[in-house]
C-alpha cells in the first residue's frame, strides 16, 4: 500500500502531537458542551491509539476551545475535573498526555486564545522549548484546528466531519485518531 502522506514515515524522535479534544478524543456534543465527566465519552479505539502514539511522539499536547466556561455553563473547576479524569483514564490504558491547554474565552472576546489562533501552540512551546512546529502534527475535526496548524507551521490531519460548514485545507484526511495512528504504524513498517 502506498504511503498517503510522506511525512508519516518521518514521525519519531522530537515530534509533537497536538490534539483537539471534542470530536478527536471524545464524542462531540453538536450544538452543546461536555460539561461534566458523565457526558464525556471516549471515541472508539482512542485509548489504544493514545497508548500507541507514545512510541512515535515525544510529546502529546491537547489544545481545546472550551467556551462553555466563558458562557458559564460549567466552571473552570468542572473543566479541570473532566481533564483530570480523562488523563487518568488515558494513563490507565498506557497513554500519557504531557499537557492540556484550554481556552475558555468566548468566540466574541478580543483578543483571545481560541483556535484558529496559534496562541495555545505558543504556550506549549514556552513550556516545552524542545517543541518545533515543523516536527509537529495537529489532529482535529474542525476547520479551526487546521487553521491553527497552518498558522503555526504544523502538519494538519483532518478527521473528516459532516458537521462542519466547509472542508479546510489539510495534509492528510482520516476517519479518526486511531486511523491516523494506524497509518503511522503502516508507513513506518514499510520503510
Amino acid at each position: 500500500m502506498a504511503i498517503q502522506a510522506p511525512f508519516l514515515e518521518n514521525i519519531g524522535d522530537g515530534w509533537t502531537l497536538f490534539l483537539d479534544r471534542d470530536g478527536t478524543i471524545n464524542e462531540r456534543i453538536v450544538d452543546g458542551y461536555v460539561t461534566n465527566w458523565e457526558s464525556f465519552v471516549f471515541l472508539p479505539r482512542v485509548l489504544d491509539a493514545l497508548a500507541l502514539a507514545r512510541a512515535y511522539f515525544e510529546r502529546i499536547i491537547i489544545v481545546t476551545n472550551q467556551q462553555g466556561v466563558g458562557k458559564e455553563l460549567m466552571t473552570r473547576d468542572e473543566l479541570l475535573d473532566i481533564h483530570e479524569k480523562m488523563s487518568e483514564e488515558i494513563s490507565i490504558h498506557g497513554g500519557l498526555i504531557d499537557e492540556i491547554y484550554s481556552c475558555e474565552s468566548l468566540a466574541t472576546d478580543f483578543p483571545n486564545c481560541r483556535k484558529p489562533s496559534p496562541e495555545m501552540a505558543f504556550m506549549a512551546r514556552d513550556a516545552f522549548p524542545d517543541i518545533h512546529f515543523r516536527r509537529s502534527v495537529i489532529v482535529g475535526d474542525m476547520p479551526s484546528d487546521m487553521e491553527f496548524g497552518e498558522s503555526a507551521g504544523m502538519k494538519r490531519v483532518w478527521i473528516r466531519n459532516e458537521d462542519t460548514p466547509y472542508t479546510p485545507d489539510y495534509d492528510l484526511g482520516v476517519e479518526s485518531l486511531a486511523h491516523f495512528i494506524d497509518l503511522i504504524i503502516l508507513a513506518q513498517e514499510e520503510t
